[in-house]
């Protein structure tokens, strides 16, 4: 793939290394390309990312993604703006340095994956600290599917029924359950426990739906048999 990284502080620069293994990676900074000293067969285009000539001249209209990383929130919307709405890059990755920001980085805005720092350290946080509650990993082309994974507490109803005959909630799909160490499609991890980790793709407003039949104390609702003879339905993101 050939990928732009605009902004080349000690994230892009970072990011930079890692990709270039594997892709050709082409970092764009107004300062001198003293900066990359660790980022060996990277190019590096000094110039102003946010202005649509230097991006061309970078290779944005033959870039298969782009990635804003500068420490401006706004010069990281204007850079997946250009990118995305006049440049045709296939896929555009932005930086949030402003929690309170969060909310302007949308499709709309030319941004498909919006990365924030604060959240992801959130996100870290609850899924070590919370049990049986819901964590949403991510969220793809901003406000679509989203992965969510669910622990279960013990005492769950669900616990016991085959993962694969689950009926989940319209608009949800169970992907993986996550056991001690083991990664496992459902039809293949047998009957829930308390303490796996259910991984998902929910429609919005669906997860909380999910979550409540994951969750559902013994005894409160549907039987653990019932969950498991109804027929299983997947809906498939398009």
């Amino acid at each position: 793939m050939r990928i732009l990284i605009c902004g080349a502080g000690r994230t892009g620069c970072h990011v930079a290394n890692v990709l270039a293994a594997v892709h050709d990676v082409t970092v764009i900074d107004r300062r001198p390309q003293s900066r990359l000293p660790d980022a060996a067969g990277v190019r590096f285009v000094q110039g102003d990312a946010s202005d649509p000539s230097v991006l061309i001249g970078a290779g944005a209209r033959d870039a298969d993604a782009l990635l804003a990383v500068t420490r401006n929130d706004a010069t990281n919307l204007t850079i997946a703006l250009l990118a995305r709405r006049r440049l045709g890059v296939g896929a555009t990755v932005a930086r949030v340095n402003e929690p309170r920001n969060r909310w302007l980085f949308t499709p709309e805005a030319g941004v498909d994956v919006a990365v924030s720092t604060a959240e992801l350290i959130a996100r870290m946080v609850q899924e070590e600290v919370t049990a049986g509650d819901l964590v949403t990993l991510l969220r793809l082309r901003g406000p679509g599917v989203a992965v969510t994974e669910t622990t279960l507490p013990p005492g769950a109803a669900i616990a016991g029924a085959p993962a694969a005959a689950i009926s989940v909630p319209e608009g949800a799909a169970l992907t993986a359950i996550v056991r001690s160490e083991h990664v496992l499609l459902p039809e293949r991890a047998g009957r829930l426990r308390a303490g796996d980790v259910v991984v998902a793709l929910c429609e919005p407003g669906r997860e909380h739906v999910l979550h409540e039949l994951l969750t559902q104390p013994s005894g409160s609702g549907p039987t653990r048999s019932s969950v498991a003879q109804r027929p299983q339905r997947v809906e498939h993101d398009r």
